[in-house]
C-alpha cells in the first residue's frame, strides 16, 4: 500500500511537471522573436553549409561570433531548406524544455525536496526575459541547458554515482564553453568539487571520475582552442577586442542592478535579513548553495568588467538560471508556507507587471525593440537583394546593424563597428561614450574610419537604417546629411545612435565623391545611403529604380 501511495504521488508529480513545461513552452512561443544579431551567426552558418568555411565575407577569415557550437548547429537548416529563424525556434524551444527539466532536478537533487524543484521551474519558466529568451536566434538557451546539464551531472559525479556521471558531465561541460566561453566562470566552482571529493578516502572511485572528467573536457577544448587559431589566426574571438573596450564597471552595476529591481529580487533580499542566521547555518551545511553564490558573485564581477549588456537582460539569464534553484532550496529550508507562497506570487507579478508595462530603460534595448529590427531592416535587405540580385558579389555595404542586412541581401558587408572585421576592431575610431562615467555601449566601442571604408572597397554606406518619408527627404542636401549623420542630433533629435563614419570635411568640399542617394522604399519612403565611390552596377542600379542623388 505503502509503495503504491508513493507511485501515485510520483505520477502527480510528473503530472505537474508536464503540465508547467508544457505551458512555459506555450508562453515562450507567444514571447518568440528573433533579434538582429541573430543573423550573424545565420549568415557563418549559411556559408559553412555552402562550402564557404566558417567566415562572414566569402574568402576572409574572421571570428565575429562568439558561439561557435550553436553556429554550427544552424548550418544543417541550410543543407534541409530550412527557413533559419524556424530552425532556431525548435532547436531553442528544445533546449528551453531541457534547461526547465535541469533546474528541477538539480533542485530536487540538492535540497531533497520535490517542491523547491517545482519552484525553481515556475520561477524560471513563467519570467518574462527568461521566457522571452527561450527563442531569440541566439545560444542564449541552448548555452544555459548546456551550463545546467554540467552542473547536473557534475553534482552527480561528486555525490558518488556511476563512473559514467563523470564522463557526462564532461560533455555537458564542453558543450557548454563552446556555446558560451565565458559559461566556464559559472561552472568552474562546481568542477572543483570533483578535485575535492577525490581527498575523500571513503569514495575510491573520485580520482578516476576526477581523471575522466579533466581528460574528456580538456582534450577536446585544446584541439577546439588550436584549431580556431590556426583557422583564424588568433587565440580569442575578434569580437574580444571590441566588447573589453570602453565599458564602464558604472554599466556593469546598473546593469544588474536595474534587473533586480524590475523582478523584484530586492524583496528576497530583504526577507533574507530577518533569517541571516538560519540561512548562513543552512548554506554552511549545504556546500552547493555556497558554490551557486560563488558562480554568481564571479558572474557578477565579469559584468562589471564588461559593462553588463545593452540588450534587455540576456546576460542575467544564466545566473537567474542559477539564482532560482538557489532560492527555492532556501527558502524551503528556513522560511513557512505562506511566505514562501507570498515571495513566488511577488515574483511572478513582477514578472507580469514587467511584461504588461514594457517600459524602456536608459541604456538598454528592450525586448520590445530588438523584435521590430528583423521586419524594419528586411525590406531595407530585399530593397538591395532585388536591385543587386545577379551581381550581388559586385557591390559591397558597409553597415553598423550587421545581421539581418547582410544576411538578406547576401552581399559582400563591412561591419561598420568591427565585430566582424579585425581592422575595425583593432584599429577603428573610439565611438563616442553616452557619458564619462557610462562609458561606451558594449560591444560596440569601435567605428570604421573613412580610410576602412575606402581600403574595404566600400560602395554603398548605410550606417545606421535611416528612412525617411518623402516630404522630408526634399529639406535634405547632400552635404548636410554627409555632415550631420555622425553627430548626436542630426535631422532626427530621435536618433541617438552617434556611432557612425565620419567622413572628412575635405572629402565632402571636393562635391563630387561620395554622393548622398535615396533609395524608395515601402511607400513614399526612402533609405539614405552614402554611395563612396564609383560603380557601374551601382550606377545602372539607381537609374533602374528611380532612387534619387541628393545635390547640394
Amino acid at each position: 500500500m505503502a509503495s503504491q501511495k508513493i507511485d501515485k504521488k510520483d505520477n502527480r508529480v510528473r503530472a505537474l511537471l508536464v503540465i508547467l513545461i508544457g505551458l512555459a513552452l506555450v508562453l515562450a512561443w507567444h514571447n518568440r522573436f528573433v533579434q538582429d544579431d541573430a543573423f550573424i551567426s545565420f549568415r557563418y552558418a549559411r556559408n559553412l553549409a555552402e562550402g564557404n568555411g566558417l567566415v562572414w565575407n566569402v574568402g576572409e577569415r574572421v571570428e565575429g561570433y562568439t558561439n561557435f557550437l550553436w553556429t554550427v548547429l544552424l548550418s544543417p537548416s541550410f543543407i534541409w531548406g530550412i527557413d533559419p529563424v524556424s530552425y532556431s525556434y525548435m532547436l531553442s524551444l528544445l533546449a528551453f524544455s531541457a534547461t526547465l527539466f535541469f533546474s528541477y532536478k538539480l533542485s530536487v537533487e540538492i535540497w531533497g525536496d520535490k517542491r523547491a524543484g517545482v519552484a525553481a521551474l515556475c520561477l524560471l519558466g513563467f519570467n518574462f526575459s527568461f521566457s522571452s529568451y527561450a527563442t531569440g536566434g541566439l545560444e542564449t538557451q541552448f548555452g544555459i541547458a548546456m551550463m545546467l546539464g554540467s552542473i547536473w551531472a557534475i553534482y552527480r559525479a561528486s555525490s558518488g554515482g556511476a563512473l559514467i556521471w563523470g564522463f557526462v558531465a564532461s560533455i555537458f561541460t564542453v558543450c557548454s564553453i563552446m556555446t558560451r566561453m565565458d559559461s566556464v566562470l559559472l561552472i568552474a566552482p562546481f568542477s572543483f568539487v570533483l578535485l575535492a571529493k577525490m581527498f575523500d578516502k571513503s569514495d575510491v572511485d573520485a580520482f578516476k571520475r576526477l581523471l575522466l572528467y579533466g581528460v574528456c573536457v580538456t582534450l577536446p577544448l585544446i584541439i577546439w582552442i588550436v584549431l580556431r587559431k590556426s583557422y583564424y589566426g588568433d587565440w580569442v574571438p575578434n569580437t574580444f577586442y571590441i566588447k573589453t573596450h570602453g565599458c564602464s564597471f558604472i554599466r556593469g552595476g546598473y546593469y544588474q542592478i536595474l534587473f533586480c529591481c524590475v523582478y523584484a529580487l530586492f524583496v528576497p533580499v530583504i526577507v533574507s535579513l530577518f533569517k541571516i542566521k538560519s540561512l548562513y547555518i543552512t548554506c554552511v551545511k549545504r556546500r552547493e548553495a555556497l558554490l551557486i553564490i560563488v558562480s554568481l558573485v564571479i558572474w557578477g564581477l565579469y559584468l562589471l568588467k564588461v559593462g553588463g549588456g545593452f540588450m534587455e537582460f540576456r546576460l542575467m539569464m544564466s545566473p537567474y538560471a542559477l539564482l532560482t534553484i538557489l532560492l527555492a532550496g532556501l527558502w524551503g529550508s528556513v522560511l513557512s508556507k505562506s511566505l514562501k507562497i507570498g515571495l513566488v506570487f511577488i515574483l511572478v507579478f513582477a514578472s507580469l507587471l514587467h511584461a504588461g508595462m514594457q517600459n524602456k530603460y536608459p541604456s538598454i534595448q528592450s525586448i520590445s525593440d530588438l523584435k521590430q529590427c528583423e521586419n524594419e531592416w528586411k525590406e531595407v535587405a530585399l530593397l538591395f537583394n532585388k536591385q543587386f540580385n545577379n551581381v550581388r558579389q559586385r557591390v559591397c555595404i558597409g553597415v553598423t546593424a550587421a545581421g539581418v542586412i547582410p544576411f538578406y541581401s547576401n552581399m559582400p558587408t563591412l561591419d561598420l563597428l568591427g565585430l566582424n572585421s579585425r581592422e575595425v576592431a583593432l584599429r577603428g575610431n573610439n565611438v563616442t561614450p553616452v557619458s564619462k562615467w557610462v562609458g561606451t555601449r558594449p560591444g560596440h566601442a569601435r567605428v570604421a574610419d573613412w580610410s576602412q571604408v575606402l581600403n574595404a572597397q566600400v560602395d554603398l554606406l548605410i550606417n545606421h537604417p535611416w528612412i525617411v518619408c518623402e516630404n522630408r527627404l526634399f529639406e535634405m542636401s547632400g552635404s548636410d546629411v554627409m555632415r550631420k549623420w555622425d553627430v548626436k542630433s542630426g535631422f532626427d533629435e530621435t536618433r541617438i545612435y552617434h556611432r557612425f563614419v565620419k567622413i572628412p570635411e575635405c572629402e565632402i568640399e571636393k562635391n563630387e565623391w561620395p554622393k548622398v542617394v535615396a533609395w524608395p522604399i515601402l511607400e513614399s519612403n526612402y533609405l539614405i545611403t552614402i554611395y563612396v565611390k564609383p560603380n557601374d552596377v551601382v550606377e545602372r542600379a539607381i537609374f533602374d529604380s528611380n532612387a534619387i542623388i541628393l545635390k547640394e
